[in-house]
């Protein structure tokens, strides 16, 4: 009887550990989504409203699922100190402390940070062009990751049960 519970929660216990797995593979494409909603708001706050940067970010902020709802928040509260920075040196700023905590790749944060370096300091015109660039990045990127999500969560869900099986196979 000991042994069947043994068994069942090793190979329990893998399982999850890979599904755990499967379901971190799956939150690149779910972020790359939010943070494409998050820049068509700032497109269209940008290009049909003229309000100041910190209000627009904080009625994006409030519409997006985290992380990119920190994000904007965080580029909103850094606008909002009166130290002399640019939106360009917040936005850098808040970037590069908020991309750790993200699963996005070394080449999607870039791309955010050459949108950032034009924020506010372009034309309106410049501003929404570097957008929508940053938008046509971030779609194609997307794509990628849930071609690679599809993948990846299949074998990771099999391998964390087939080794959690093959662990009970060794150790009988």
């Amino acid at each position: 009887m000991l042994k069947i519970l043994g068994v069942g929660l090793v190979i329990g216990g893998c399982g999850l550990a890979g599904l755990a797995l499967a379901h971190h593979v799956g939150q690149r494409p779910l972020q790359l989504r939010s943070l494409q909603s998050a820049l068509l708001m700032l497109d269209s706050e940008i290009g049909y409203v003229a309000a100041p940067l910190p209000e627009v970010l904080e009625r994006i902020s409030n519409r997006v699922p985290e992380p990119s709802r920190s994000l904007f928040k965080m580029v909103r509260h850094g606008l909002q100190r009166s130290d002399g920075n640019t939106a360009s040196e917040v936005w850098r700023y808040a970037l590069k402390n908020w991309s750790a905590a993200t699963h996005l790749k070394n080449e999607d944060v870039e791309v955010l940070a050459t949108l950032g370096q034009g924020l506010g300091a372009l034309s309106r015109e410049d501003q929404l062009r570097h957008l929508r660039l940053a938008m046509d990045y971030l779609r194609a990127q997307e794509q990628l990751a849930e071609g690679e999500r599809v993948k990846q969560e299949r074998m990771w869900r099999t391998m964390g049960f087939l080794l959690g099986a093959a662990l009970v196979i060794i150790a009988w």
